[in-house]
């Protein structure tokens, strides 16, 4: 089985459906996610959330949720561009780390309320998973810097891949995100494709409680790390950090 994602960092339904990618993956589910900015504005930067639509988004998924997943305690914000999270993670999946970027950005947006469209958040944010990748191309590999300051990639080769990704979702009819498309023959998207990713991360890991290889939190008292801290060290603390939701007051 081959799997192939289209999501927007903006779009809660798609943070619950990286959640049972990142379950899939871990079963050994060949999936591809390929990020899209499903509306994009024309604003320079992040703007004031928009209450009503992200309440909206957080009424209709919040049923979709399955034991282990999380969703937001409190609504971002503020509403980035998604052009230059879009970049970073293209720029991941060159240097072989989409795994990683991935789910860091959409935490970072929809937990810690981070305007993941500021290359200056992004240099912080990404460059320890960019700095553990793979890529030959020196501003990466030398210090993580994976976003230009006007937000776009990199490389030649991210600027390309995130053409393609927006084309072939566009080739797609643009459906409304997520999209889920199996075995290059069966199309899904909105909450049927996560109701799709609902019964394979049930029919793959059956029992399952959770997500697969999750350590236990830091400590009883300081369950969270800041963004900085899990970019730059990562390892074992990344994932419970990215799914866990943020508590804030008493």
């Amino acid at each position: 089985m081959a799997l192939l994602v289209y999501g927007d960092f903006l779009c809660l339904p798609c943070y619950l459906a990286s959640q049972r990618v990142d379950a899939l993956t871990d079963a050994g589910v060949d999936i591809e996610w390929r990020a899209i900015d499903h509306a994009p504005r024309l604003t320079i930067g992040a703007e004031p959330g928009d209450t009503a639509d992200l309440a909206t988004q957080l009424t209709t998924t919040r049923p979709h949720i399955l034991t282990g997943e999380t969703l937001p305690g409190a609504l971002p914000s503020m509403t980035p561009r998604s052009t230059a999270a879009i970049a970073g993670y293209a720029e991941a999946v060159g240097a072989g780390v989409p795994h990683e970027v991935r789910p860091l950005l959409f935490s970072s947006y929809w937990q810690a309320s981070l305007d993941i469209g500021d290359p200056e958040v992004l240099r912080t944010l990404l460059a320890g998973p960019i700095l553990r990748g793979t890529s030959t191309a020196e501003p990466l590999r030398a210090s993580g810097y994976c976003v230009s300051v006007a937000g776009t990639p990199i490389t030649t080769e991210a600027a390309r891949r995130m053409r393609e990704w927006s084309t072939g979702w566009r080739e797609l009819g643009h459906p409304q995100p997520p999209v889920v498309v199996e075995d290059d023959v069966h199309l899904h998207y909105g909450m049927a494709a996560l109701a799709r990713l609902r019964t394979l991360v049930e029919e793959i890991i059956p029992g399952d409680d959770g997500p697969p290889s999750s350590p236990a939190p830091l400590t009883t008292d300081h369950r969270h790390a800041s963004p900085f801290w899990v970019s730059e060290v990562g390892g074992q603390w990344a994932r419970p950090w990215a799914r866990e939701p943020v508590r804030t007051g008493s």
